[in-house]
């Protein structure tokens, strides 16, 4: 009786050791929390992968942020799955091929909604437009690059990507 008291005490002090101790290659919490989607971003690139020539000067670019200057995004992405997306709206005419004529920014428009993050995809529900968008996201512990997944049917963009950084 008294050696299988000494191997369960014994047991349980191996078991407590292993689930108490961490290896120095961990990181801290602090580390971990740095690369989560959890905080406020600041649009600093847009990419398309059609080119298109926003501002009429006869030169096409993959650039967006360096055709209109007035283009924002500011995101916020809540511990709770909600989320507030608030963008400078984008007015562009199109000619019969969808290729763009011309683009302005609009008004800003403030978007909410919730969000859920599973691996690389991210699905955010926009209530106001009753719409889930899913895209594929990189997180690292200063920037946040959002991708569209297969090309942007609304204009003859192509591929989106957006790369945000941390506030």
């Amino acid at each position: 009786m008294k050696l299988s008291l000494f191997y369960s005490v014994l047991l349980l002090s191996v078991l407590l050791l292993f689930t108490s101790c961490s290896s120095d290659d961990d990181t801290s919490e602090e580390e971990q929390g740095s690369s989560s989607i959890v905080a406020s971003w600041i649009l600093q690139n847009y990419f398309i992968s059609n080119p298109a020539d926003f501002n009429g000067d006869g030169e096409k670019t993959n650039d967006i942020m360096s055709e209109l200057m007035c283009f924002e995004i500011t995101l916020r992405m809540r511990e709770n799955g909600t989320f507030t997306e608030i963008a400078r709206s984008l007015i562009v005419q199109q000619d019969q091929n969808g290729n763009v004529i011309s683009a302005q920014c609009g008004n800003l428009v403030e978007l909410q909604g919730t969000w859920q993050l599973n691996n690389d995809r991210l699905e955010q529900y926009f209530s106001a437009l009753d719409t889930t968008i899913t895209s594929r996201v990189i997180i690292g512990p200063e920037t946040l690059s959002r991708n569209s997944i297969g090309d942007n049917t609304s204009f003859n963009f192509g591929a989106v990507e957006q790369i945000f950084v941390r506030q």
